[in-house]
């Protein structure tokens, strides 16, 4: 008997398959603890990973711990951006201003979080490298966030540290460790130093307020997101994304979103000193009955399937969720605003004065109104243009859209607020069946 062996006979002749296993896997051990693949074998506790684009058709692709982890940095973002905002409208003067900064503020948001969206689809190697890259970029969207609350300044600041880390931490890496996608690594690196140098002048050359400082705004923020689709459109190959992986990150922002709504909402469900606010129930009520409705709309949408037999209309859907979110965005501080209003018990309006739980100035309900309306309007119009529906059902969302604002128009300055509400629950109520006995037609 061969005594150097620690593997029993029997097992030796009879059992050939759990040997050759166990010789694999020691092969395996060698192989991985050596050389240039040397790694750690759990994912996530790598210091570094080649980094390769991920297989565009990967089956079960979801979102990351780290993905989602980044994604809270928007929690604090979106706070600030409805903060403002309902501060402008609160304040009653210089609304267009108040708009235009809204515009603004959320774009700068939304467009810092993008660049990371798609990147991480293709690659997302999850070494430590990539998730020290990942947090530059999250200290850059606080700073973002923080600048919109308090310091215009500060955003600059925060969206170099978060290029800087994108470009070199990101597409530079990849660049180098990809060779097949070197050239389009690159194109978007040195397309992203260029718009930063672009929102450097931007910042410091123009002046706050000025018309200037708007059209050239509007002008590197066209750039800003016409780069990435040229690029793309001048490359081959192409960078590979994963369809249902990228319509899950827009709907992961939409929900943040609508968690801006449910904290709006919180601020109507207030109660007087000596009894329930009726007011305030109303309100409440019909604002997450109103959330719900837009909530179960989005995701009646299949925009994974759709990208995926359409990969052509990526940038389309992509982009027009700026729109989407931005919709929502409103309708969370028109939520806001509506809550407000029911902390008083005196509202003025054009007509006369009543006793209510309503909002302490005539402009405010009214502004909020308003707010809710185009909101809700931008939202059920965009949504058919996103997946290219036939013109009938885009004319059916139109008149949906009417209602609301024929609503805001006429309705508003004789109701109260929870009732103004309840009214725009209407429309909803009626269409929404209708859209989910279409959609369960088709599936």
């Amino acid at each position: 008997m061969n005594t150097s062996s620690s593997i029993p006979a029997t097992m030796n002749q009879s059992s050939p398959q759990p040997l050759r296993a166990i010789v694999k896997a020691r092969s395996l051990i060698r192989r991985n603890s050596t050389g240039s693949q040397s790694q750690l074998l759990t994912r996530g506790g790598l210091i570094h990973m080649p980094m390769r684009a991920r297989d565009p058709k990967e089956a079960h692709r979801v979102s990351s711990a780290l993905e989602k982890l980044y994604d809270l940095t928007l929690v604090v973002g979106l706070s600030a951006v409805s903060h403002q905002f309902a501060e402008h409208i609160q304040a009653g003067h210089d609304l267009a201003h108040g708009f235009l900064m809204f515009f603004m503020s959320f774009f700068a948001l939304w467009n810092a979080w993008l660049p990371f969206v798609w990147f991480s689809s293709t690659y997302d190697v999850d070494d430590v490298c990539y998730r020290l890259g990942a947090m530059g970029q999250m200290m850059g969207i606080l700073m973002v966030s923080d600048g919109i609350d308090h310091n215009m300044g500060e955003i600059l600041s925060g969206y170099i540290l978060l290029r800087l880390c994108y470009t070199f931490l990101f597409r530079f890496r990849a660049a180098y460790q990809d060779p097949p996608h070197r050239s389009v690594n690159i194109k978007h690196g040195v397309a992203s130093v260029v718009i930063m140098v672009g929102w450097y002048a931007q910042q410091t050359i123009a002046d706050d307020g000025n018309a200037w400082f708007v059209v050239v705004f509007a002008a590197i923020g066209l750039c800003d997101l016409a780069a990435p689709a040229l690029v793309e459109h001048f490359s081959t190959p192409k960078m590979p994304f994963h369809p249902h992986h990228i319509s899950e990150r827009y709907s992961e922002f939409t929900i943040i979103v609508f968690g801006e709504s449910l904290l709006s909402v919180s601020h109507s469900t207030v109660l007087k000193p000596k009894a329930f606010n009726v007011e305030a129930l109303k309100t409440s009520s019909a604002s997450v009955l109103l959330l719900f409705a837009l909530w179960w709309l989005y995701f009646l949408v299949p925009f994974g399937k759709l990208l995926h037999d359409h990969p052509h209309k990526v940038h389309f859907v992509g982009y027009g969720h700026y729109v989407i979110h931005i919709a929502l965005a409103g309708f969370a501080t028109g939520l806001y605003l509506a809550g407000l209003a029911t902390h008083e018990d005196v509202v003025v309006t054009q007509t006369r004065t009543r006793e209510l739980a309503g909002t302490s100035s005539d402009v405010s309900i009214m502004t909020a109104s308003w707010v809710v309306a185009i909101s809700l309007s931008v939202y059920i119009v965009i949504m058919p243009i996103l997946i290219a529906a036939p013109w009938f059902s885009l004319a059916k969302n139109i008149v949906v859209a009417v209602a609301f604002l024929l609503t805001a128009a006429f309705v508003t300055p004789h109701v109260t607020v929870g009732t103004l509400l309840w009214v725009y629950c209407v429309p909803v109520l009626i269409f929404l069946p209708y859209v989910i006995w279409r959609t369960r037609l088709k599936v």
